[in-house]
C-alpha cells in the first residue's frame, strides 16, 4: 500500500493528501499550529522531515537516525523533541541547536509515547523496556 500523510476536518470532511511520496514508514507526526508546519518521523528511512501545513517546502531535518518513533513540537519555545533508541533528542524547529536531551545514562531505554504539557512545560514519555511512564521539565530538571 502507498503511504501518505493526510488531513481532514474534525467531522471527517474535506479529506486531503498532504504528502504522498517519499514515505516508507511514517510513525510520529506533530503539528506546529503557530508556524503552520508539520513534522514527522519515518522509521524505515531513518529521518525527520518538515513541510508546511499543505505539504510544500518539504525538508529533511535529520537522517540516519536508528529506531525513530515519536515526535512532538513546542512551537511556543521553538523546539522539537523526538524518541529514538535509548534517548530523547531535541533541536530547534529548523534543525539547529541539536542535543541529546536524555539518554541511557539517564535510564532511558526504549522511549515512546512522547507528549508535552505546554502549560507546565513538562515532557512525558513511556519507556517500553522498563515499563514505566516518566516525566521531566523541558529544562531537564525534576525527572521522575
Amino acid at each position: 500500500t502507498k503511504q501518505a500523510i493526510m488531513r481532514a476536518r474534525l467531522n471527517g470532511t474535506e479529506i486531503r493528501t498532504v504528502v504522498d511520496y517519499g514515505l516508507i514508514r511514517p510513525e510520529g507526526l506533530a503539528v506546529d499550529w503557530i508556524h503552520n508546519h508539520i513534522y514527522w518521523t519515518d522509521t524505515k528511512l531513518k529521518r525527520i522531515e518538515v513541510a508546511n501545513i499543505n505539504g510544500g517546502q518539504r525538508t529533511i531535518l535529520f537522517s540516519g537516525i536508528n529506531n525513530l518513533r515519536d515526535i512532538i513540537v513546542d512551537p511556543i519555545n521553538r523546539w522539537i523533541y523526538w524518541t529514538e533508541s535509548k534517548r530523547i533528542s531535541r533541536s530547534s524547529l529548523d534543525g539547529t541547536d541539536f542535543r541529546i536531551f536524555l539518554s541511557e545514562h539517564d535510564q532511558i531505554y526504549w522511549p515512546t509515547g512522547l507528549t508535552l504539557d505546554y502549560y507546565t512545560q513538562t515532557l512525558y514519555w513511556i519507556d517500553t523496556e522498563s515499563k514505566t511512564i516518566s516525566l521531566c521539565k523541558t529544562d531537564g530538571r525534576q525527572r521522575r
